[in-house]
């Protein structure tokens, strides 16, 4: 990653988020660019007017939408769909099922919405609660094994220095 043609890297030291420390250049002021000015917003006038074209407007020939329907608890089983709880609703296209994953498609969002809540869905809840209680969720996370391990913790950034 670069910032002005050199690279940006600072690593940090420190046992846990609460206690990092690193050691960074800083620019001088005459240098500053961007720092206190007024940068134009080029965005904010078509988000005004609605002119401005978001992923959800976009729409394809045979383009159909799709609800992720979720167990009622983590951790928990699929043990089984009854499909004919959304088969006669408005624009269903099929319920989709791998593992323990469930959603369906409809031809309009507002129908996939409407679909995934009237969806009849039996989960197993598991046998124990995967996490704690919230007011021991903070020790629970602090006392528990990494999955996955990093030498050193460094920061690397790709934005313009301001």
């Amino acid at each position: 990653m670069f910032v002005g043609g050199r690279r940006f890297d600072v690593e940090l030291t420190g046992d846990n988020v609460n206690a990092t420390r690193g050691v960074a250049d800083v620019k001088p002021v005459d240098e500053l660019r961007i720092v206190g000015q007024s940068v134009q917003r080029y965005d904010i006038p078509p988000k005004v007017d609605g002119s401005l074209t978001w992923a959800v407007d976009v729409k394809l020939p045979g383009m159909v939408h799709a609800r992720n329907v979720k167990p009622p608890v983590a951790g928990a089983q699929l043990r089984g769909i009854d499909e004919s709880s959304v088969a006669d609703l408005p624009g269903f296209v099929r319920v989709v099922s791998r593992g323990n994953y469930v959603a369906v498609v409809c031809e309009r969002e507002e129908q996939a919405i409407r679909a995934a809540e009237a969806l009849q869905v039996d989960w197993a809840p598991p046998a124990q609660a995967p996490f704690p209680a919230s007011d021991e969720l903070f020790d629970f996370i602090r006392a528990a094994t990494p999955t996955s391990t990093s030498a050193a913790m460094s920061i690397s950034r790709s934005r313009q220095s301001s």
